[in-house]
């Protein structure tokens, strides 16, 4: 059974803690798509439930892959090219929160028109939806790194807990 969680206190519920953890999010967004002849144009929903990790740091991920590649570990971040690193766990932008997150697998990924509730096809969306970069899509051996909207996170499982975000 999930226990009912404000998005505020989701972050301070991570912040006051320490190092990394396994998680599974829910997350729902509204992609972003093109308008012109698009029938679904701001009324579709994409819902993603994702396993990953939150709490780990970029770099020392980088580090340590490289190293399994017997490659040598001098890996440097750059500097976030928007927002300020909140914590381990949050990017701070424009009085907003952003979860980092380590994706690992995805577990679901369907589109819903919202205004009937039904499953739309990826593919009855992909002439309406923009290219993915060749960055987004990475490598077998690449660190992924995303940072997720607070306010787009809908459930999180972490610690043995279910948390529905209101």
């Amino acid at each position: 059974m999930s226990k009912l969680l404000k998005r505020s206190e989701l972050v301070s519920l991570l912040s006051a803690t320490k190092g990394g953890r396994f998680v599974t999010l829910t997350t729902r967004t509204m992609p972003k798509m093109r308008k012109t002849g698009n029938p679904y144009f701001g009324r579709v929903e994409r819902v993603a439930k994702r396993n990953g990790q939150i709490g780990v740091d970029y770099q020392n991920s980088v580090n340590n892959q490289l190293g399994r590649e017997g490659k040598e570990s001098d890996f440097e971040a750059y500097p976030l090219p928007w927002g300020e690193h909140h914590n381990a766990y949050f990017v701070a932008h424009k009085g907003n929160f952003y979860l980092k997150y380590k994706p690992k697998t995805t577990l679901a990924d369907i589109w819903v028109d919202t205004e009937t509730g039904q499953e739309i096809s990826v593919d009855t969306l992909q002439e309406f939806l923009p290219k993915q970069s060749e960055s987004r899509q990475g490598t077998d051996n690449e660190i992924q790194w995303r940072t997720i909207a607070v306010d787009s996170i809908s459930q999180i499982a972490v610690d043995g807990e279910t948390y529905e975000l209101v």
